[in-house]
């Protein structure tokens, strides 16, 4: 093993011959570095998900970090015995590489990226039955989903044993590094060299193996190790069977011939009593260029091509497949070996990696590729004879604008593709046949189905009251178009119109209008238009001030004469007149006198006490009225008289001889009561008054205040020493 020093091992990049649907991410080159060509190649992904290119090297085994494709690195290399020939597998963290060299097989640990961790193995033994098979070559290796490498092609040098070459069956699962013999798959109805398998690959212990001498693709049950079963087998194309490998839903299987010329091929396999090739596809037509090996990637195969570089087709119908895209990475073309390899598609970040043999200055080179292919737009459909309906075999299927061509069956079906979508002119033809042209929009991922007719030479219609009546034609074929003649009735409303073509009806009336049809006939059009007039309303209101009235989106509450459009029910304008009158408030005034203790009633309203009071009530007419109310009490009124007098007196209608306190109750002006009080005094003597009571008069005032002296008839106020005043009317 030769330990490598990094920094001097630098990625190189090279310009792609020619590439569609694919760009090429990063190079690695072998040829500044170990100067050697590649072979086989396999892909590794670490815990962390960098993603590693494992090739194989006519001088050994380099694993490459292609996590970064613009920066590949070489982690590590491990010379090995010169080989042509060298194919490498994995399992969990390990890598297994075989050689038709004498070097046995290398098991590699990938977790030490060294390369320091290795081993060479060359005896296998069969833990029940104790039985050790000695190999030291092999032509390639595949490894299943359970952990069971398959040898194929082993061999020994001379001197010992010589191995089964078909299919060795190792468990590398239990121990990595030293795996146990389980058994072999070996044809006893085979010759050694019909036996012998140059490729193969396993899936659910049902093996697919290419016996390229024998020509054939077989297909075995393996989950007997012991006792494996031959299911089924079939002859390929080019009956020099390279390998197979199985279709995601295990209906079909892919093979290749590595021999000048040959072809890509599918077939069904979903009975393994009736295995039936559906389909075959070179990548380049007629430059003799060799498919090599072939991988199924969800609807896409991803071959190596040899000198065609690395190829994708589109297989989602395997009984059509479409290339999509390619990268031809070698400066030739035609026969031979040289250029691309081995190919593997499996990385998680969808990098395409690939090995080729000597496509850089003669030696070999890690290319890096990224996708930009996606699944084909396909088409297909039935052409029949457009009189008899019969299925029209062997017609002419073309569609314009791209290279693309199919013939139909014998029943008549046709299935093609093409690569980008978009809208296409499809040609159908056929001797003795007048050629159809339709257009079809396709798009990637879809199955677009599109049938014809197509009429004999002289067929046509023969009727002349057809609007396509061909008077050279000589055999109706039924395609004769005649006049479509339409009736129609409208109800529209004042102010609308109808369009009929390039006619535009805005009144009543019958109409006629020709018209162009799709078929290219005339349409005649008859038109029937009645105009629904506007609805009017005349409305009038009296409104008290304050309220409104609303007419559709309006409101009014001022007096005026109003028009509004409305919608009917029918949709067609209402036009409503509105007459509003706006009564004004009605306002009174009043004054009221009421007694003490009486009260007014206005309204619900009652009041007791002098105030200015505004109530509103309701007329007749249901407005408001506003009344002004300015209420006064008028007191009850009481005098309070004392009178002196020599003799009785008249008083209230009363004769009054005796002293005493008397009272009446009178009514005044107003109708109020007022009540007068009398404190009569009956005074027997003449002259002037007289002590009483030890109190002295001091004077006598009139009603003004002004001193006067004693007089009798008229009222006087007399003002005493104890301050005591009396009022008195002395009468004689």
């Amino acid at each position: 093993m030769n330990r490598l020093i990094l920094f001097l091992l630098l990625p190189v990049f090279v310009s792609a011959q020619n590439g569609w649907n694919m760009n090429l991410l990063g190079s690695f080159d072998y040829d500044t570095n170990h100067n050697t060509k590649c072979n086989d190649i396999w892909g590794w992904e670490d815990d962390n998900g960098n993603e590693f290119a494992l090739v194989g090297l006519e001088s050994g085994f380099s694993c490459v970090d292609v996590t970064d494709p613009s920066t590949p690195i070489e982690m590590f290399y491990i010379s090995d015995i010169n080989s042509i020939w060298r194919d490498i597998k994995t399992w969990g963290n390990y890598a297994y590489i075989t050689t038709e060299a004498d070097a046995g097989l290398l098991v590699v640990d990938l977790t030490d990226m060294t390369g320091n961790t290795y081993w060479h193995l060359k005896d296998f033994t069969n833990n029940t039955t104790g039985i050790t098979l000695h190999w030291e070559g092999a032509h390639n290796i595949y490894i299943d989903e359970n952990g069971i490498a398959y040898i194929f092609g082993a061999s020994n040098p001379n001197g010992w044993p010589a191995p089964p070459n078909s299919a060795i069956f190792l468990d590398v699962a239990n121990n990595p590094t030293n795996p146990e013999y389980l058994g072999e798959w070996d044809d006893s109805l085979l010759t050694s060299q019909e036996n012998y398998i140059h490729d193969g690959m396993v899936r659910g212990d049902t093996m697919y193996a290419g016996c390229i001498y024998g020509g054939k693709m077989h297909i075995v049950d393996v989950s007997d190790k012991s006792n494996p079963q031959t299911l089924g087998q079939h002859t390929t194309p080019n009956n020099f069977t390279h390998n197979a490998w199985v279709s995601d839903d295990g209906d079909y299987v892919f093979t290749t011939d590595e021999q000048s010329d040959a072809y890509l091929a599918a077939y069904n396999i979903s009975d393994m009593n009736n295995i039936y090739e559906v389909d075959r596809i070179q990548s380049n037509p007629g430059s003799n260029s060799i498919p090599h090996n072939v991988h199924v990637d969800e609807n896409f195969l991803i071959t190596s091509y040899y000198r065609d570089g690395t190829t994708v087709h589109d297989i989602t119908y395997p009984n059509h497949m479409v290339q999509v895209a390619y990268y031809d990475s070698y400066s030739g073309s035609g026969d031979g070996f040289d250029g691309c390899w081995g190919t593997y598609p499996f990385l998680s970040s969808g990098k395409i990696i690939s090995s080729d043999r000597n496509s850089y200055n003669g030696k070999g080179i890690l290319n890096i590729y990224g996708r930009a292919f996606q699944q084909a737009c396909y088409l297909m459909g039935n052409v029949s004879d457009g009189i008899s309906g019969n299925n029209l075999a062997s017609a002419d299927i073309t569609i314009l604008s791209t290279t693309i061509a199919a013939i139909t069956n014998i029943i008549g079906d046709y299935q093609t593709a093409v690569v980008d979508s978009g809208l296409y002119d499809v040609v159908f033809s056929k001797t003795g046949y007048i050629s159809d042209t339709l257009s079809i929009l396709l798009d990637n991922g879809i199955m677009t189905t599109l049938n014809t007719q197509l009429f004999l030479i002289g067929s046509g219609c023969t009727d002349p009251l057809a609007c396509n009546y061909d008077s050279l034609t000589t055999i109706n074929d039924s395609t004769c178009i005649y006049p479509l003649i339409w009736q129609q009735a409208f109800s529209i409303c004042d102010g609308d119109s109808i369009v009929v073509g390039s006619s535009i009806y805005d009144t009543t009336g019958y109409y006629t209008d020709t018209l162009n049809a799709s078929n290219g006939c005339d349409s005649i059009m008859y038109t029937n238009i009645s105009i629904i007039p506007p609805v009017i309303w005349q409305q009038a209101f009296s409104i008290c001030d304050g309220d409104s009235i609303i007419v559709g989106s309006s409101i009014y509450d001022t007096t005026g004469y109003y028009t509004d459009t409305l919608n009917t029910v029918i949709g067609c304008d209402s036009i409503v007149y509105t007459n509003i009158s706006v009564a004004s408030p009605t306002i009174w005034y009043q004054t009221h006198l009421i007694c003490d203790g009486d009260s007014i009633v206005i309204g619900s309203s009652v009041y007791d006490t002098a105030g200015a009071y505004m109530d509103t009530l309701s007329t007749s007419d249901g407005c408001d009225s506003l009344i002004h109310t300015y209420l006064m009490i008028d007191e009850n009124t009481s005098s309070y008289d004392t009178l002196s007098v020599t003799s009785s007196i008249m008083w209230n209608g009363s004769s009054l001889s005796v002293s005493g306190d008397y009272s009446a109750t009178l009514i005044n002006f107003v109708g109020c009561d007022s009540i007068l009080y009398l404190n009569l005094t009956i005074i027997h003597t003449t002259g002037v008054f007289e002590l009483i009571n030890n109190k002295q008069l001091v004077k006598i005032t009139n009603i003004l205040g002004q001193e006067t002296p004693y007089s009798r008839n008229k009222p006087l106020f007399y003002i005493y020493s104890d301050g005591t005043v009396e009022k008195k009317i002395v009468i004689k």
